[in-house]
């Protein structure tokens, strides 16, 4: 047999691995390795961040409709008229604050004042 048969058949008893090492080389094989552990780390990574924002943004908008019915009750309780009240309604409704965040704003009123 020649040297060429002999590594052929070196070549074919190396594991799957080696072989794909051995044909596309050293470097191309280090670089693709490294692509794929970049993507898959990066993909988690963004996975958690992602995450991340949807609750902030959740949270952001809770503690956004707690603060629209605050102000929407202190500006119903300091309301000298049944006119100033009406405005406090038109008011929050131009602010987009009135919805089903303010629902819960009767809560905050005083019962007593009509």
């Amino acid at each position: 047999m020649t040297d060429d048969a002999n590594t052929a058949t070196d070549i074919a008893a190396l594991p799957a691995w080696m072989r794909g090492i051995f044909t596309v080389g050293v470097p191309s094989a280090i670089a693709l390795f490294l692509v794929w552990w970049m993507t898959s780390t990066v993909t988690r990574q963004l996975d958690l961040i992602e995450a991340k924002v949807d609750l902030s943004e959740a949270s952001r908008a809770h503690d956004m409709g707690i603060q629209g019915a605050f102000l929407f009750a202190i500006c119903l309780n300091t309301a000298a008229s049944e006119t100033d009240r009406a405005r406090c309604a038109i008011t929050m409704s131009a602010m987009n604050m009135v919805g089903a965040p303010l629902v819960g704003a009767s809560k905050f009123t005083d019962p007593n004042r009509r």
